[in-house]
């Protein structure tokens, strides 16, 4: 069954489900993958999504049970699956097209990725800055991951919610 992740047995029987990630479009319609780039489900179109979307690839005719080739979606897994629980929520789509890779928000707010390096310390940068930004109901327009300390950039006007 695909959605067992892996299962201990040793007197006790401990089985790990696997989690959705993300949708990725394919041939089909959309997919639904795990940390680990496997293929959950498939569907015509998404609906109910309450995991991101990456956007800028396509994965052919992948099913159920097949595993994508995470090059092809420039490691946005490896991204998403490092972010804790609530950063993973407050983000709408991941794109990979072009030469960086970018993340949005459900407020709008851009997170640029920059290239594929680094992307533990980002995930752990952006899990830290969406929170502050959650907790401060700030009003951001982008958030730059690709210099050591990371820039903020707040939109001009009132605060979210406010």
């Amino acid at each position: 069954d695909v959605r067992v992740g892996s299962m201990v047995l040793n007197n006790h029987i401990r089985v790990t489900e696997r989690k959705p990630l993300a949708h990725v479009a394919s041939s089909y319609g959309f997919v639904e993958i795990d940390r680990q780039g496997m293929i959950l489900n498939a569907a015509k179109n998404l609906k109910g999504v309450n995991v991101p979307l990456i956007t800028g690839a396509r994965v052919g005719n992948l099913y159920v049970g097949d595993r994508i080739d995470m090059a092809l979606l420039k490691n946005a897994p490896a991204f998403l699956a490092a972010l804790d629980e609530d950063a993973l929520n407050a983000l709408s789509e991941i794109h990979v097209g072009g030469t960086e890779m970018l993340a949005y928000t459900v407020h709008s707010a851009t997170i640029r990725i920059g290239s594929g390096d680094r992307l533990p310390d980002k995930a752990r940068l952006a899990s830290s800055i969406l929170r502050e930004i959650a907790e401060k109901k700030m009003n951001v327009e982008y958030v730059d991951l690709n210099y050591a300390s990371p820039f903020i950039k707040l939109r001009p006007g009132k605060r979210e919610g406010g």
